[in-house]
């Protein structure tokens, strides 16, 4: 992309036109998964993905007349792993997560990585009308408090059109 209105100092002072300040940026994703139906009553998921994102931009600077080329690599890695099993009218999931985020860059950062773990467990059940579901969550960032969160919810089935649902959580 072309920034020409970005040709300006630091301060934003002094701008020029007689430059062509431009991004050049590449993105590429990829990532497999496996989906395994174990028994009628089991499945397991598990993925696999990167992304990266490379950023170069060509700027220059009017005041003191320097062309500079700041540049940024941001490369993400994933796994996720998800059960689901049914046990009677309940359903449950069980999974995890992992996150890694890596930024390599010209100029000196003061984080260039960060990490993201997290664990889940839902549950879902309906009997006649009533309808159930409970879930709780663990996500524990690098650099960050580990955080639990939690979702409980009740629905109630007035007629075959209409529903009430109450749900609260963090």
């Amino acid at each position: 992309k072309h920034t020409d209105n970005a040709n300006c100092d630091a301060a934003w002072t002094t701008c020029t036109s007689n430059f062509d300040n431009h991004d050049t940026q590449t993105l590429d994703a990829s990532s497999v998964g496996l989906s395994w139906r174990v028994s009628p009553s089991f499945q397991t998921n598990l993925r696999l993905g990167r992304t990266s994102d490379k950023l170069e931009s060509l700027e220059f600077d009017p005041t003191t007349n320097i062309i500079t080329l700041p540049k940024y690599r941001t490369t993400q890695d994933q796994f996720s792993w998800q059960n689901d099993w049914a046990v009677g009218s309940s359903k449950w999931m069980a999974a995890i997560d992992w996150r890694g985020v890596n930024v390599e860059s010209a100029k000196s950062l003061d984080v260039t990585s960060q990490t993201t773990r997290s664990a889940v467990l839902g549950f879902q059940n309906s009997q006649g009308e009533h309808l159930y579901q409970a879930s709780v969550r663990r996500d524990e960032v690098t650099g960050l408090t580990g955080q639990n969160t939690g979702n409980l919810g009740y629905g109630y089935r007035l007629n075959s059109s209409w529903m009430a649902r109450a749900n609260v959580g963090t």
